[in-house]
């Protein structure tokens, strides 16, 4: 049996070319590697991250509706405060009240005894009450920002409303 050989010879112009050639394939695989190891790192960061960005803002938003809660509570217990101290102190009393409403009341309302804000977050909705053991009526505007309130006292009943 015959085997076929074939032989090759390679001069040294062929051999420095091939040597190149060798040496341009492994730069390429070293810029290749380092690059895909920075998207290993980038992608490692931004995986740590995005959660981290996610709970800082929904703990952000918490805070902030606690925050705007409060301020309705405060507001509601003043009004109701003022309104008491106006009754006893007889009918030609009268005070003024400086409230700052935050931005997130969707509706306020001044009933016999309650003082009620509305408040809109997302899709939920929170009453904030405070309750009176006076007869109140009158109107509280529900638009953000520092507003005055009169409160004064007339006959067996406070009234409550808004000064422009």
């Amino acid at each position: 049996m015959w085997s076929r050989f074939s032989i090759t010879f390679i001069n040294s112009d062929q051999q420095g070319l091939s040597n190149s050639r060798m040496a341009f394939k492994k730069e390429v695989f070293r810029r290749s590697q380092i690059s895909i190891e920075y998207l290993a790192v980038f992608a490692f960061a931004t995986a740590m991250t995005v959660p981290l960005l996610i709970i800082f803002i929904t703990h952000t938003t918490d805070a902030s509706n606690a925050i705007a809660v409060s301020q309705a509570n405060q507001i509601a217990r003043n009004v109701v405060d003022a309104a008491e101290t106006v009754y006893y102190l007889g009918e030609p009393s009268s005070t003024l009240v400086k409230v700052y409403m935050p931005e997130r009341v969707d509706a306020t309302e001044v009933t016999a005894k309650e003082v009620t804000i509305r408040m809109k977050f997302g899709g939920t909705t929170t009453d904030v009450v405070a309750s009176s053991r006076i007869n109140l009526t009158g109107y509280l505007d529900p638009s953000p920002g520092i507003q005055y309130i009169r409160v004064e006292a007339r006959g067996g009943v406070v009234n409550i409303s808004m000064i422009d």
